[in-house]
């Protein structure tokens, strides 16, 4: 099995909408007065969180990760865990997937949330 990456996308102020990466898009700009219901989130790159589980971790769970993104296809920063997988190694993982992911924001410097879900590793069948 994959492990998948889920956009739940919230903040602090209204939930952001999430688009499909769209090569080349025009991304509008932030309304000066409120971020409202204009404000996108879609990924540029997404990293693929079965590249990220530790080799021995057989367990599976979501994370949920908060981060700011300061501008559109910058680093996030300021990631923190916002809801654990209760695994220390599947949390640490998912914080690395999304500081290696980039995403595309129309509200940059807004608090945003990721849940990235590992399944059970594939384990081949007994004969």
């Amino acid at each position: 099995m994959r492990a998948w990456l889920l956009l739940i996308l919230a903040s602090s102020s209204p939930v952001l909408a999430a688009d499909q990466p769209q090569p080349d898009a025009p991304e509008k700009a932030p309304s000066a007065a409120s971020p409202g219901p204009e404000c996108k989130l879609s990924p540029k790159k997404m990293a693929n969180p079965d590249a990220y589980r530790p080799s021995a971790e057989s367990h599976s769970g979501r994370v949920v990760v908060e981060f700011t993104i300061p501008q559109s296809g910058a680093k996030p920063v300021d990631l923190v865990v916002a809801e654990s997988s209760s695994y220390p190694a599947l949390d640490a993982a998912a914080l690395r997937v999304i500081e290696d992911s980039r995403f595309k924001t129309t509200c940059p410097d807004m608090r945003t949330k990721v849940a990235v879900k590992f399944n059970p590793p594939h384990q081949a069948s007994a004969r």
